[in-house]
């Protein structure tokens, strides 16, 4: 089965060499997975009824524009053990 991006990550790779494809892909995962697990963190949130935001604001609030109003620790360290994850497994793959 293959992809629309197939032909070009294999180009890619062919020109760049093995590891910078790994990276491309490692990145690439690790980019989605921080857009849901954001998404997830606000859901959790939300059910707690803004205890997480609330409480992280008042402790550790950002008045930096462009940035949140809080850090999200709980995204941070699900993509961080999923980070962790991934390169673990590209390991295994060499």
């Amino acid at each position: 089965m293959s992809f629309p991006g197939d032909s070009l990550m294999e180009n890619y790779g062919s020109v760049r060499g093995r590891d910078d494809q790994n990276l491309t892909v490692r990145q690439a995962y690790e980019e989605g997975a921080a857009s849901v697990v954001k998404a997830l963190s606000e859901y959790l949130d939300s059910l707690l009824n803004k205890a997480i935001s609330t409480h992280l604001e008042a402790a550790m609030p950002l008045d930096t524009p462009h940035l949140a109003r809080y850090p999200d620790l709980f995204a941070f360290s699900v993509i961080m053990a999923f980070s962790g994850e991934c390169c673990v497994a590209m390991k295994k793959l060499r």
